[in-house]
């Protein structure tokens, strides 16, 4: 018999006394979290305030910081599990008690952290749009929307279960093979650091009928089904482990060591074969043309997709010579290029020499606005960029304006942009972690005459 039954009784009894005795270190949590959430809720609103023209606030993703902050906490329990249960002995247990115990106050804590992350994404949400209320010119690039807050919950907790039943299954087996378990660890890791370039291409594929699943319901029915397989065999190795029989540590120690030496020659080895490759590799040069027609070809794709406006000037003689003024804006710099300036950034005006000694019936005014993207979102799309462009006399007259944007990228459960179901919904940025950015933050403007 598995279990018999009063380990029920001492499962429960133990799960108490380890909330008791973790209640320093929740609330240890609950102030880091509150500290990281108002410092950051503090920036993004006095950056609102107090700032001008186009800003951009990148919020920081709780649920992935404390997704990874659990895996760090977990696996530092794992090394610390006899301690803890040594901490614990005076109470009634089993070694299946201990074990069950420990497992259940860990999912726990992962029910916990994901309500935290939910709690600090709902109250600076809340915050954010209290403030549009009262300033202008407030977005959250991000679209609030309740199925991904409840659906990225579960598969946060999902993620996270896996992530813990492994970590327990790794503690179970190194309590079990102490030495041999961690010297074929020792090697498993040395090889796939070693050869990290082949891990990274195998492994998304080893694991795609789970980090690919595009349909929430089929995710969270293989998740629950490998959990189970994970915790049944966790909970298998655990049973037959035994903490306080005298064991053979000279043996273990000798094979520790073994896997030691092992380790380390597999390190030099792929290492030298590494540097060998790289030292007879050769690397090609590209030869790069700058003439006039290359020049053309780029001016002309740049703005391809640029807005224009036609004036019509074939009531003007042939030669004339046409000024150029700008509405609200300043020319700050003139020559093959005129550089104008209003409140927020430059414009740059190109081919006003074909406003000299004028060859034909309209001028083509084309504007590309300024285009520049944070981790996938368009910032000048909020700021609503606008030129207008009349002919009064002789003169060509140019007003370009821009509204100021503050644009709050306020992210949840980035671990859940897999699901075909939050695709294309405005939900998450382009990349769960790291930042990218890129563009021009200057509107340009071209002139030519047809």
């Amino acid at each position: 018999m598995f279990m018999v039954k009063s380990e029920y009784a001492n499962i429960m009894n133990l799960v108490k006394v380890r909330i008791i005795s973790n209640r320093k270190g929740i609330l240890w949590f609950c102030g880091v979290a509150a500290f990281m959430f108002l410092f950051s809720l503090a920036g993004t609103v006095s950056g609102i305030i107090n700032s001008e023209g186009i800003q951009f606030f990148n919020v920081t993703d709780f649920s992935n910081t404390f997704f990874f902050g659990l895996i760090i906490a977990f696996i530092i329990c794992m090394f610390l599990y006899k301690q803890t249960n040594d901490n614990l002995s005076m109470f009634p247990q089993t070694n299946n008690s201990r074990f069950i115990s420990s497992q259940i106050m860990n999912y726990a804590i992962v029910f916990f952290v994901g309500l935290v992350s939910l709690v600090i994404y709902l109250l600076y949400y809340g915050v954010i749009k209290l403030l549009s209320a009262f300033k202008e010119n407030v977005y959250l690039a991000l679209s609030f929307d309740m199925g991904f807050i409840i659906g990225g919950f579960f598969v946060f907790i999902a993620y996270s279960f896996l992530v813990v039943a492994l970590i327990e299954l790794a503690g179970a087996i190194l309590r079990k093979w102490t030495y041999y378990a961690g010297a074929v660890f020792m090697v498993l890791v040395i090889l796939a650091t070693t050869n990290i370039g082949t891990v990274a291409e195998y492994a998304p594929k080893t694991l795609a009928f789970l980090i690919r699943e595009p349909s929430v319901g089929l995710f969270l029915a293989k998740a629950a089904a490998l959990w189970l397989a994970i915790v049944a065999i966790s909970l298998v190795i655990n049973r037959f482990t035994v903490y306080y029989k005298t064991q053979n540590t000279i043996k273990k120690k000798n094979v520790f060591i073994v896997g030691i030496v092992i380790s380390t020659v597999l390190l030099l080895g792929v290492s030298l074969l590494a540097y060998s490759d790289s030292s007879q590799s050769v690397s090609n040069g590209i030869e790069y043309t700058d003439d006039a027609q290359s020049i053309e070809m780029f001016v002309h794709d740049f703005f391809a997709e640029a807005s224009e406006i036609r004036i019509d000037v074939s009531h003007l003689p042939k030669g004339s010579n046409i000024k150029l003024e700008g509405e609200n804006i300043d020319i700050i710099a003139e020559g093959t290029t005129v550089v104008m300036r209003n409140r927020t950034q430059p414009t740059y005006v190109s081919g006003t020499d074909a406003l000299n000694d004028l060859q034909g019936n309209t001028i083509v005014v084309k504007f590309r606005p300024p285009f520049y993207h944070v981790n996938g979102i368009e910032l000048y799309g909020y700021a609503f960029p606008h030129m207008t462009a009349y002919l009064e006399n002789d003169t060509l007259h140019l007003d370009y304006s821009i509204e100021e944007a503050h644009v709050v990228v306020l992210r949840i459960w980035g671990i859940a942009r897999q699901f075909e179901s939050f695709r294309d919904k405005g939900l998450v940025k382009a990349t769960s972690l790291g930042y990218s950015s890129g563009g021009s933050m200057n509107a340009n403007i071209l002139i030519s005459v047809e």
